[in-house]
């Protein structure tokens, strides 16, 4: 008698151990995802302010650095341009 409750005592915690790993792989697919957008944010950040850094001073200087047509082409076949046509 002693190991059929014992049978009967682990099916019982396993099925409740099932029920709250469960519930954590939902909440660790929530924080993957939430994790993997903040770090996207973060290189995006990064990224522009590394191309932000490598500008000119002057402002006249930037607008004519920008307005370079290697450039120009560059960012509108980027994926920010892309975006950027989009919206316009």
């Amino acid at each position: 008698m002693s190991s059929k409750k014992r049978s009967i005592n682990a099916k019982s915690k396993s099925a409740s151990t099932i029920a709250s790993s469960t519930s954590k792989r939902a909440a660790d697919k929530f924080t993957k995802v939430s994790q993997k957008r903040k770090v996207k944010k973060d290189a995006k950040a990064r990224r522009k302010a590394e191309y932000l850094a490598t500008l000119p001073k002057a402002r006249v200087k930037r607008i004519l650095y920008r307005l370079h047509p290697r450039r120009l082409y560059r960012y509108w076949f980027s994926k920010d341009g892309v975006m950027m046509a989009l919206k316009l």
